[in-house]
């Protein structure tokens, strides 16, 4: 089947764009290290605040996921079975999200030995997390 004109040019834009970054990538990488010498306040306050987004916290989560070692098929389902849980699945505790850990606290409870396949144990409050080790 043909293209649609709308899809050939999406399709031509694709190769220009991609073209044009490799003909110029150095001089693009410049462009981008320099705007962000001269923006530094600007970035840092826009992190900042997308931080306290919802999807900055979920992206957040995820990446410290992925830094602890945590393997699943699918960070996102990952990160709303975790946010929806709302008891320990050990103790059956009512979990709460607090600025700092408590005995409460919801934690993903992961297996360190496992690191070919996935490793989550479960969603458990903070103090059967350490019980668990």
């Amino acid at each position: 089947m043909p293209f649609t004109d709308k899809e050939y040019q999406k399709e031509y834009n694709k190769e220009y764009h991609k073209e044009y970054y490799i003909k110029n990538r150095e001089r693009i990488k410049e462009h981008k290290k320099e705007y962000r010498i001269k923006n530094r306040e600007r970035i840092l306050e826009y992190n900042k605040e997308y931080k306290k987004t919802e999807n900055g916290k979920k992206k957040n989560r995820i990446n410290t996921w992925k830094k602890q070692g945590i393997i699943y098929h699918d960070y996102n389902i990952l990160y709303d079975i975790f946010i929806n849980t709302k008891n320990c699945d050990d103790c059956n505790r009512i979990l709460t999200e607090d600025e700092r850990n408590t005995s409460t606290t919801r934690c993903l409870d992961h297996d360190h030995y496992i690191t070919d396949n996935e490793n989550v144990r479960g969603i458990v409050c903070n103090a059967c997390n350490l019980k668990r080790g």
